[in-house]
């Protein structure tokens, strides 16, 4: 034995002193059975497979969905083990020797639930995997000289999907546009026809409320987005009672909201926020200066109130701004604006031609703002991205369903994954609609499939970061759950969910649905934190993290 542990010790001494080791022939089969057989085992032991939470997280999680708080309310959890990390970042996670996934707790899993937001995470992963991370979408410059008269041309936008499209992006095609030699142009429009939404005349998803679609979270879905198809309004009080409120906007936006009666009140309406003072009103008909939403109610003196407003009239105002970016660029101005339907009767306007493409950013990193922001005009664009450019040329025609077409391809790889689809209903791509319906496990099973996806870690990362980032911001600071758990929420009036990942103590990668309709939202947040933080600090490997 002594022999044996100075063997050791002269292998740890030329270790550190980098020297070679020199050990006689008749020690070597006994250096071989201590030193190397052990290390072998050791570097290929099986990491077990979890079967069951422990049975005091157990508790603690039937404790929180029982509390009187949210009992009024109905709850499905669906708790699967999918492998190992090392840190809450790795991704995917390793798998265990024996390939399994075991589910370690479930409630009413195959319950049908609304999923508000949660839907994207079904948008997102089937995006991923039919575009790919790299995929662009083009904004194309067409120009059209004239046949009749004059030298100027007809310029347009056409849209092509991406739903980032801003003013720096209108600037650099504009300066793209004057070093092509166009500097003159006679009436300039904008289109989005690629694609566009099913319902309410083409201009929403089936399922969204009228009210929704008032307001930045329930925007204009087409082919051409600008700003995300929304604005900020602010009105403010103005210096004493009785005085005239007034309504400021971006300037390149056309005058679509109006101030109806806007008043400045009495000093103690200051006690009070702009949504209970004022009145935002659609008009059954646009007046004849365009305008379509009028604002009315009074604030205290210098009190200012700002609503994010969806843009009615999207090919509109990104024809405006986009003269407006011409005009910076010094590109002679256009003489009226044109809401193209479709490109140009060539017989006027002059065989149309691609001057200028112009590139959004890839999928990998648009999915940071749809996920993070839980941005509902970037979940319906990708949607309905993902339906047209999996077709060929060809095949990609206006009349088309693209909607209905992705989320058949949703459907398609579900199935090709295993994944029940009975009891699943959607509408849209966002989780707006009202007729979205989902089970826990199948937001489980698009956890644990996405692991498999190319690009995969894209999703991972575009996940909301708990304490850190996105949605989850101010959301498990100061808990084990804090820069761990990456998960996507899902909140309107009746929901409140919580769907994804959570490293354990003892480094096992968890995936962890909790969906919630008819629960006090408040309570129902509360009690979602608490379990992904139950988890977090949990050991729940088979033997109670004693492995090596």
């Amino acid at each position: 034995m002594e022999c044996v542990i100075d063997i050791f010790r002269k292998i740890r001494s030329a270790r550190k002193e980098s020297q070679t080791l020199r050990v006689s022939p008749s020690l070597r089969p006994l250096v071989f059975l201590c030193v190397f057989v052990p290390l072998c085992f050791k570097t290929g032991a099986a990491t077990p497979t979890p079967r069951a939470l422990p049975a005091e997280t157990q508790s603690k999680i039937l404790a929180l969905l029982n509390a009187p708080e949210v009992q009024a309310g109905h709850i499905g959890v669906l708790i699967s083990a999918l492998g190992t990390a090392s840190t809450p970042q790795d991704f995917p996670a390793v798998p265990y020797d024996d390939k399994a996934q075991p589910i370690l707790f479930a409630q009413d899993a195959d319950k049908r639930f609304l999923p508000a937001s949660n839907m994207k995470l079904f948008t997102s992963a089937m995006a991923l995997k039919v575009l790919g991370p790299e995929k662009t979408f083009p904004t194309i410059v067409l120009f059209s000289p004239a046949v009749r008269g004059g030298a100027a041309g007809k310029l347009w936008l056409q849209g092509g999907g991406d739903m980032s499209l801003g003013t720096k992006d209108l600037d650099e095609i504009a300066d793209k546009i004057k070093k092509s030699g166009v500097i003159k142009y006679g009436d300039i429009g904008a289109s989005g026809t690629l694609y566009h939404a099913e319902g309410y005349a083409n201009r929403f998803p089936d399922g969204w409320t009228l009210d929704d679609t008032l307001w930045y979270y329930g925007p204009l879905v087409s082919a051409l987005a600008y700003e995300r198809n929304q604005i900020d309004v602010t009105i403010t009080g103005g210096a004493k009672n009785g005085d005239a409120a007034t309504l400021s906007m971006p300037t390149d936006a056309p005058h679509f909201v109006g101030a109806g009666d806007l008043k400045t009140g009495t000093a103690d309406l200051a006690k009070l926020s702009g949504d209970d003072l004022l009145s935002v009103q659609t008009l059954e008909k646009p007046l004849p200066d365009g305008t379509s939403i009028t604002i009315s109610g009074a604030l205290a003196p210098s009190q200012k109130a700002t609503f994010g407003i969806a843009v009615p009239a999207v090919d509109d105002w990104a024809s405006a701004a986009f003269a407006a970016s011409l005009q910076r660029s010094g590109v002679t101005k256009a003489d009226k604006i044109l809401r193209l339907k479709a490109k140009p009767d060539p017989l006027v306007f002059g065989a149309p031609r691609e001057i200028i493409r112009h590139e959004s950013p890839p999928v990998g990193e648009l999915l940071k703002r749809l996920l993070k922001n839980s941005d509902n005009l970037y979940a319906e664009m990708m949607l309905r991205n993902a339906a047209l450019y999996s077709l060929p040329e060809e095949k990609r025609t206006t009349d088309l369903n693209y909607a209905k077409r992705g989320h058949q391809l949703i459907f398609d790889w579900l199935q090709e994954n295993n994944i029940s689809t009975g009891g699943l209903s959607f509408t849209d791509g966002s989780g707006l609609s009202r007729y979205d319906m989902v089970t826990p496990r199948a937001i489980a099973g698009v956890l644990s499939a996405v692991e498999k996806v190319p690009g995969a870690k894209y999703f991972y990362e575009a996940l909301p970061i708990a304490g850190v980032d996105g949605t989850m911001k101010n959301r498990g600071k100061g808990t084990a759950s804090e820069n761990n758990v990456r998960a996507k929420s899902g909140t309107f009036s009746i929901v409140s969910c919580l769907s994804g990942y959570v490293t354990t103590k003892d480094k096992q990668r968890l995936s962890v649905v909790i969906l919630t309709n008819f629960a006090d939202g408040t309570a129902a947040r509360k009690m979602q934190d608490q379990i992904f933080e139950t988890l977090a600090g949990a050991v729940i490997s088979p033997d109670n993290g004693t492995r090596p």
